[in-house]
């Protein structure tokens, strides 16, 4: 509504006529993740051998994670605070320790968060 200098009500009621029209078939809210302050590093993990792959969903089982290939995965550590991410990190690299053989750490600088929430809940 800013943007067009339009009341909310008004915008609003022109979304639902192009809504309930069928104009669009699907609503994702992105929420910014600097309002919640929300920090995001991946680290690349490279084991010796196979990935321990028991260990690591134990670990990682609310968030996820990415299996490069045999050797490789890709974790994603989300903090509020140094504090938490060095929590985090300790904690993983501790439950890992005898099975790597190198980690790197990826700041990310922007990052999409995912909801499964329909775009009316939000309205």
């Amino acid at each position: 509504s800013k943007r067009t200098n339009l009341s909310y009500e008004i915008v609003r009621y022109r979304f639902k006529k192009l809504k309930d029209a069928g104009y669009f078939s699907l609503f994702i809210a992105q929420p910014n993740p600097k309002k919640f302050g929300i920090n995001t590093i991946y680290l690349h993990l490279k084991f010796k051998k196979n990935i321990p792959l028991e260990k690591l969903k134990k670990v990682k089982q609310s968030i996820g994670y990415i299996i490069c290939d045999d050797l490789n995965v890709l974790l994603p550590i989300f903090s509020k605070s140094f504090q938490d991410y060095i929590e985090e990190t300790s904690k993983i690299l501790n439950d890992f320790r005898e099975d790597l053989k190198q980690v790197d750490f990826y700041p990310i600088k922007d990052i999409v968060l995912l909801n499964r929430y329909p775009f009316e809940f939000l309205l």
